[in-house]
């Protein structure tokens, strides 16, 4: 079924941004995962560079949305994130 019509919009520059247009889409970035503080703000095990008792989770580790409906790769991030968490707790503070 091919539909009556469609649009496109883009942002142009001197545009001011508003969320209201990006209600139907999954908003990424702020707290980047990568592979070194030069790159990003947690490691690979969501655990934040600078404050190593703050673990992040959720679409703010992307750089950019990975496709339609990415829950999949957060609630994995997520599952892999809690076992170093439960691991890192173990640790006595003074080790850290």
């Amino acid at each position: 079924m091919k539909p009556k019509s469609h649009s496109i919009f883009c942002m142009k520059p001197g545009m001011d941004y508003g969320a209201r247009i990006y209600q139907s889409i999954h908003m990424t970035g702020g707290a980047i995962m990568g592979s070194g503080p030069s790159n990003s703000v947690v490691n690979r095990h969501s655990q934040s560079r600078d404050l190593h008792n703050l673990f992040v989770y959720g679409a703010s580790l992307f750089p950019q949305n990975i496709g339609y409906n990415p829950a999949g790769l957060p609630a994995a991030l997520t599952h892999f994130s809690a076992e170093k968490m439960r691991d890192y707790l173990k640790i006595p503070p003074c080790t850290r």
